[in-house]
């Protein structure tokens, strides 16, 4: 896949980047990852599949994607002659300039994980967001500090845009996923800190070890161990964000063996535990 990618950020406000690419086959955009900020993703060309928290979701041309703040996605792209995205990323600093921006943010911050996160491609384009996406990128090209505010207001007026649309009805819910998958989801989102192993959820619900570990991959993208350990995972960054010391929230994690523990860290985050401690104390 050759691909091109234009960064703008702006200064504490907005990191929007666009990719522009001609794909030459199926491509994996990213492995199962997290963003810290709330985060817009729009696809104006292409198509593939998305991955929200286990969740399935079409990528067809024209659809836009809300993702929040350690929300577990992954997405793939199919075979096309033209691949064309934006993802924005909305900074703390922006919050701040315009107070009133958090109400804004329901969309993105007031839905389960992984259900509601896909804006149909009519509704983006009956409300205008593909404009305002345009919009945003001419002006962030332009890199002044004036600059940099215009593109702020017009992240806002998309936000409130996105507020009216998902108010009315434009957003979709994730492809289901067969029933005894569903099932599986359901009870490791609420047993993701329990003793579980594959041949104990296998033997709860009554499938072969085997059916259980090809039909989760399938139906999410991650093996299930896979998806078990980014949960306990993400849910140490939230105790040590409530003020836990890094081995009590380690414990809290399920995790009972810090050598271990610290090895998955590293390779899921690229940084380590009192890295992100610190990142956390002084943002």
């Amino acid at each position: 896949m050759k691909s091109k990618v234009e960064r703008y950020v702006g200064t504490g406000l907005y990191d929007l980047r666009h990719y522009t690419a001609s794909v030459v086959a199926d491509f994996n955009l990213k492995k199962l990852h997290y963003d810290d900020s709330p985060c817009l993703v729009y696809f104006k060309h292409g198509s593939g599949e998305a991955k929200l928290e286990g969740r399935h979701y079409e990528i067809t041309e024209g659809t836009v994607f809300l993702v929040s703040p350690y929300e577990l996605h992954r997405f793939f792209i199919k075979e096309e002659e033209k691949h064309e995205r934006f993802a924005l990323y909305i900074r703390e600093g922006l919050l701040s300039r315009f107070p009133e921006a958090d109400a804004l943010l329901a969309p993105i911050l007031g839905r389960k994980k992984g259900y509601g996160n896909l804006i149909f491609a009519h509704t983006v384009k009956e409300y205008g967001i593909d404009q305002l996406f345009d919009e945003i990128l001419q002006k962030a090209k332009c890199g002044t500090p004036k600059d940099d505010v215009l593109a702020a207001c017009k992240i806002i007026e998309l936000l409130d845009v996105l507020l009216e649309a998902t108010k009315n009805g434009g957003q979709s819910a994730p492809v289901p996923h067969s029933g005894k998958m569903n099932e599986v989801l359901k009870y490791l989102d609420g047993a993701f800190l329990e003793e579980i192993t594959v041949d104990t959820v296998a033997a709860r619900f009554f499938i072969s070890k085997y059916h259980l570990c090809r039909a989760f991959k399938e139906s999410t993208g991650v093996s299930l161990w896979e998806y078990v350990i980014w949960r306990r995972l993400l849910h140490f960054n939230e105790c040590v964000r409530c003020g836990m010391t890094i081995e009590d929230a380690c414990r809290a994690s399920a995790f009972h063996n810090y050598s271990n523990f610290y090895r998955l860290y590293v390779k899921h985050f690229g940084m380590s535990p009192k890295e992100f401690a610190t990142k956390t104390e002084h943002p």
